[in-house]
């Protein structure tokens, strides 16, 4: 681990990273390339990691009521119980669970340090 970043990230898989961010149509999917290479990429220790992660909740709190519906639609059908109701009322109890807690990331805010390049 050099600067935070995995001694197994190459130039190779930086370049795969973002060929995956940047043929991503929508905000959502973008999002969600961007997460998973920060995760692969980086120590959530170190300062890039957390830095990463603070750009993450950044996107999030930043994120429309429309991309969080097409988020709640996506966790459902990957994360969603089968047989626990209609999925139309999983997708709006998750959706009501996004909106909650975007509102809990706007309101502690972001310090210019946890948004700072490094």
């Amino acid at each position: 681990m050099e600067n935070g970043i995995s001694k197994h990230w190459t130039p190779e898989k930086e370049a795969w990273g973002q060929r995956l961010i940047d043929s991503s149509p929508t905000f959502v999917s973008r999002h969600l390339m961007t997460t998973i290479r920060d995760m692969l990429k980086y120590d959530g220790r170190a300062r890039e990691g957390k830095r990463a992660q603070a750009q993450a909740r950044l996107r999030f709190a930043t994120a429309t009521d429309k991309d969080l519906e097409e988020l709640a639609r996506i966790y459902v059908h990957f994360f969603g119980k089968k047989n626990a109701g209609n999925q139309a009322e999983q997708e709006a109890k998750q959706l009501e669970q996004f909106k909650e807690q975007r509102g809990q990331v706007r309101e502690r805010g972001f310090s210019r340090s946890d948004l700072a390049s490094v």
